[in-house]
Formats: C-alpha cells, structure tokens, sequence
C-alpha cells in the first residue's frame, strides 16, 4: 500500500510539476509576445523620432539657404542706399547752388530795374527840359 500510495504522490507530484511548467511555458510565450510588441513600438517610436529629426535637420537647412539670400539682400540694400544718399546730397548740394544762383540773379534783376527806372526817369526829365 505503501508503494501505492508513494506512486501515486509522485504521479501527483509529476502532474503538478507538468501543470506549473505548462504555466511557466504560457508565461514565457506570454512574455515573448510583450518583448515583441514593446520592440515593435520602440522601433516605431525610434523610427517616429529619426524621421522628425530629418524632416527638422532638413528644415533648418532651408532657414540656413534663406538666411544667407536674406543676408546678401541685406547687403545688396545697404549698397543701393549708401548709393541713393550719396546722390541725395549731390542732388541737395545743386540745388543749393541753383537757389544761391537764383538769389543772386533776382538781385541783379532788382539793380537792373532800379537803374533802368533811374534812367528813365532821368530821360523823361531830359526829354521835358528839351521841349520847354
């Protein structure tokens, strides 16, 4: 009875050994499937964050090529005003000149009326003086 009952403790005892590695067996798989869909979204997420990166790398680039063609308007501007005041003040400087001209010929004009309003005046009375 004694060898019964030590048989059937052991078949018990292989049974639960083979039901906790069936359970040990699931967990495994289990744990497979995790470490693979933790993989999959971790590439994902890698593969999410390189393509950003190259899409931003790409990006800044660009700024790069407009910042530089901004500079060079930039400087290309500041040569076009340097230019367009330096004729400015040589435009301000002839017309300067030309109102100084103008003043100085309005003067002349002035003495010229004078003198021809004195001279006619002296004629008149010559031309009186002759008739009486």
């Amino acid at each position: 009875a004694r060898e019964g009952r030590a048989g059937a403790d052991a078949s018990t005892w292989a049974q639960e050994l083979c039901g906790e590695l069936e359970r040990c067996r699931r967990e495994l798989e289990q744990e497979g499937e995790r470490r693979q869909e933790v993989q999959k979204r971790t590439g994902m997420a890698v593969t999410g964050f390189q393509d950003r990166e190259m899409r931003y790398r790409s990006d800044l680039s660009v700024a790069r090529e407009k910042l530089k063609e901004y500079r060079i308007e930039a400087e290309e501007l500041k040569g076009i005003r340097l230019r367009q005041s330096q004729e400015l003040e040589v435009l301000q400087e002839a017309c300067c000149d030309a109102l100084h001209s103008l003043e100085r010929q309005r003067q002349r004009c002035e003495s010229d009326e004078a003198r021809s309003e004195i001279e006619l005046a002296t004629v008149e009375a010559d031309g009186k003086e002759l008739a009486e």
